[in-house]
Formats: structure tokens, sequence, C-alpha cells
């Protein structure tokens, strides 16, 4: 047993075997890693997606919203307009005289936030309106021909008292205005080209309407909206994915955008005070410049639009999401609005909820690693001393282990193991008093063997005694065989030869026993007879 226990120990330290505790802390570890991983590379591809149909929803939910708006707000412009013509019809109004219309309008810019100017020009020239530079200050605009041909800008407080003369323009007559014209051309409720107001301060689009006096023109209602209330309106729109919006005419020109860009500016050689409008093109914002320059080389003709767009632009070394949408409404409006969002920005929550994962995901580790260890110390800790119980073991002393485990395979393994212990230490018991008796029973017949064997060994001695003495016997003796010849009276031997030679020289010849001459006691009468040579 000592001797197995030893070569395990060997084996152990020859052999690179795993430690239970350490390995199961790394499998945990392992999979705690794997599992962070994972979600994080799904979680980054589904923020990432997430992030851009977000963007996307939010881009045409911007686009619808402002579809929606401008529609409504643009309907309102005409809604004013039938308003007003009907305030003409019952009122039997004075084409001579439009002071009339004075408080009427002054009651309409305030009651609509982009509606931001209301009027009338007559037949005869005679021009009234109402226009809002804030909610407290208010502008007149009157053209009476009965006096002279001049057009007089007024300011005025929201009371509509008027508080001092701000511009004259000189020969101003509605007639000749792109707004009048538009809508004596359409015999009915349209828009009106983009213009620049007779003021030259600002620049807008105008919802015009004929008015007929028993199918007489006597004139055209007028609800303005300049361009810088729908840039202004955009920018309410400019959420936290779209970097730009923008609205531009068939022909390029800037209608609106939510930069500070500026919508009119001196004519290019600066030698005036005409102002002209902006190319959407030529602005300095470098996304709106870009993202046009780009329509312009796939399409050539803004006109070519005619469906929703949505690609993906460099601009500047960056990647941006270009939505275009057609804007169209009866009555003269073509627009088409431009939504540029950047990528990095879409991406930007992605990659920041990245990092928190990836914060969150080490986080988690090192709690799992804190857990694993804890958890696996608790599982492996009965193993652990199972083993250290067991290899500490001198055999012969096996002893039982505490079992205190809550876990029912270690449980188990315990109490097979003290199961077996306690059988191992019976049947060593009766093991070693078997071999007590067994070692008194070979040490007597040890003994027995002993004397046997010192028998055996004497007479072995006294076997190589007598051996040696024969064989010293055999050295001395020469045998004689065959059949001799012997004369039957003198005794004589013949030999191989033929000859007869006396007995004695025979015999001496062929062994090595010598002669010595005597006399027998029968010859010795006979030949001797007076000697007594044998006293008998």
């Amino acid at each position: 047993m000592t001797q197995h226990i030893h070569k395990m120990e060997t084996n152990l330290n020859q052999h690179a075997y795993l430690s239970i505790r350490p390995t199961l802390l790394i499998i945990i570890s392992a999979l705690v890693l794997m599992t962070s991983s994972i979600i994080g590379y799904y979680y980054f591809n589904f923020g990432q997606k997430a992030a851009k149909q977000l963007a996307s929803n939010v881009i045409d939910s911007n686009q619808l919203s402002i579809s929606r708006e401008l529609k409504n707000t643009l309907a309102k412009s005409h809604a004013i307009n039938r308003m007003n013509a009907e305030y003409i019809n019952t009122n039997l109004i004075n084409f001579r005289n439009l002071t009339e219309f004075k408080i009427p309008f002054l009651n309409i810019v305030k009651s609509f936030d982009m509606i931001r100017a209301v009027a009338f020009g007559s037949e005869f020239g005679d021009f009234i309106g109402v226009g809002k530079r804030s909610q407290e200050v208010f502008n007149f605009t009157i053209a009476d021909k009965t006096k002279d041909k001049n057009y007089y800008v007024y300011l005025a407080d929201k009371h509509g008292t008027l508080k001092s003369l701000e511009q004259t323009v000189e020969n101003y007559f509605p007639q000749n205005r792109s707004w009048y014209k538009s809508a004596i051309e359409a015999k009915g409720p349209s828009w009106s080209p983009v213009y620049i107001w007779a003021s030259q301060t600002n620049i807008g689009i105008s919802a015009v309407l004929p008015v007929y006096n028993e199918s007489e023109t006597k004139g055209v209602l007028m609800s303005a909206l300049t361009l810088d209330s729908i840039s202004d309106y955009l920018r309410t729109f400019k959420k936290i994915y779209s970097e730009q919006i923008y609205i531009i005419d068939r022909s390029g020109m800037l209608i609106a955008t939510s930069t500070a860009e500026p919508l009119i500016i001196n004519d290019k050689n600066g030698k005036s005070t005409k102002l002209e409008r902006v190319k959407a093109k030529e602005v300095t914002n470098i996304l709106i410049q870009q993202s046009t320059d780009y329509l312009l080389r796939r399409f050539s003709d803004f006109k070519q639009i005619t469906i929703n767009l949505n690609e993906t632009i460099k601009i500047e070394k960056e990647n941006y999401i270009l939505n275009v949408f057609p804007f169209a409404l009866e009555g003269g409006i073509d627009w088409l609005g431009v939504i540029v969002t950047p990528v990095e920005k879409i991406l930007a929550p992605v990659k920041a909820s990245m990092q928190t994962t990836i914060w969150a995901s080490l986080f988690i580790l090192m709690c799992a690693l804190s857990i694993g260890f804890f958890v696996t110390r608790f599982i492996t800790r009965p193993i652990i001393n199972l083993n250290k119980d067991i290899t500490a073991f001198i055999p012969g002393k096996w002893g039982t282990i505490k079992n205190d485990s809550r876990f029912k395979e270690v449980y188990q393994l315990t109490a097979s193991y003290n199961s077996m212990t306690r059988l191992l230490n019976e049947a060593f018991d009766s093991l070693e008093q078997k071999v007590e008796q067994r070692t008194i029973e070979l040490s007597r017949t040890n003994e027995d063997l002993i004397v046997q064997i010192k028998e055996r060994r004497q007479i072995e001695q006294e076997k190589e005694k007598l051996i040696s003495q024969l064989q010293k016997s055999l050295q001395q003796v020469k045998k004689l065989s065959g059949l001799l010849p012997i004369c039957a009276h003198c005794k004589k031997i013949r030999d191989d030869k033929g000859y007869w030679n006396q007995i004695e020289s025979y015999i001496c010849e062929r062994s090595e026993a010598d002669f010595s001459h005597g006399i027998c006691p029968e010859c010795a009468k006979k030949l001797y007879p007076d000697f007594d040579i044998y006293d008998d």
C-alpha cells in the first residue's frame, strides 16, 4: 500500500494533472467572459441596427412633421384669404378707401404665428397691409393713389396705433408685383413665386386670392409667410440626430434652412442694395453645399427627383444619411425637403452604450470571478479535504472522515469512503493476525528445515568422503577381465601373442600387484616332509 501511494505521488509529480479548484474557476471565468463577449457583440450589432432604425424613424418623423405642419400652415393662409374675401363681400368695402382692413388684418397676424403679413392690393393701385415684427411691434404698409404713387411703411404697436414712418418706396403699384400677377393669372387660389418684399427687408411667399365684384376684378388678397419664419420652424425639428434640414425649389434656390445661412444677399457685384436669392450650392455651409452638389451630379436637374430618397454619402471624409422628399401643393408650390444626418452621430449612442457594456461586462466578470472563487471553494473544499485525508492516511491506520458536506454526491462519497475504511481496517486487522500466525508456522518450518539441512549436509559430507575413498581405491586397482587360458598342470597363462607366461609375470604386467614367494602347508609336507615348516 505504501509503495502504491509513493507511485501515485511520483505520477503526480511527473505528469501535469489539473487541479479541480483553479480548473472550475477558469471554466466559470471563461464562460462569463464568452457570454459577456457574445452579448456585447450582438448588443453592439443590434445597437447599430437599432440606432440606424431610430435615426430613420426620427428622420421620417421629421419629414412627416415638416410636411404636415407646412401644409397645415399654408392651408391656413388660403383660409385667411377666404375669410377676408367673405369680409369684403359682406361689408361692401370701398376699394378706394382701404383703411377698413386695418383692424381685421391686425387681429389675423396676431392670431397666426407663421403668417407674417396680410394685405390687399386693388386694381386702382391702392395697397394696405399689416405685418408682424414681433409680438409687440407691427408695421402698416399703405399705398393710396388718391394722394401719391408712393408706398409707406409705418411702425405700430399691438393696438394698431401708428408710431413712426420707417420707410418710403416710390412708384409702387401692386399690379406690378409677382404675387398679384400670379393671382390674376390663376383666376383663383394660388401661390405666388418666392419674391423679395418691396421694402427690400425680407423674402417670402404668399397665398393669393383674386377678388371679383360682378365678374370685375377689384384686387388681390394676400397672406404672406417669410422664408425666415419657415427656417425658424425647421429649427424646431432639428432633433438629436439631424445635422441639417433645408428646403430648396426645383431651380436649386434656397427656401429655408435650419442653419443661420442667409436666404437673400446683396447683388454679386455689390454695387447696389438690390437683394438676390441664394442658391443652395453657393452657401457657406459645407453640408448644404455638398449634398446639393451630390444631388446635381446624380440627377443633373432637381425636377427629376419625384420620389423620396434615402442614401448614404461622404462629406469631408464623414458618412452622412441624405434624406430627400418632394413637397408639393396645388397652386404653385413644388419644393424639395432635404435632411442631412451624420452616421457618426447615429452611432455615438451605440458606441457610448458599447463602452458602458464593456465596463459592465468587466465588472460582471470581476464579480463572477469573485463569486466563482467562493463558489468553487465552497464546492471543492470537501473534495479537497477528502483527498488530503485519503492521501495522508497510513496503511493500517485508516480513520473515518467527518461528513459535513451539503452536497449529496460528496456526502455519499464520504459515507462510502468511511464504510470502505471500516472494512479495510477489519480486513487489515484480520490479515495481521493471519500473517503473524503464518510467520510463526514458517518460523517453525524453517527450524525443521535447518535441522534437515544440517543432516543432509552431514550425509553429503560422508558421501563425498566415501566417494573420495573409492576413487582412491580405484586408482590403486587394475581390473582384469576376459577369458584367461591357463595350463592345467603348470598354471602358465597364454598371452594375446600366443606365449605362455608364468602367472606371476602375467599378473604383474597387467596389474599393480607384486608377488612374494612362499609355500603352503600341503606343499611343504609334500616337498619337505622332514621339516616342520608349519606347526599345527
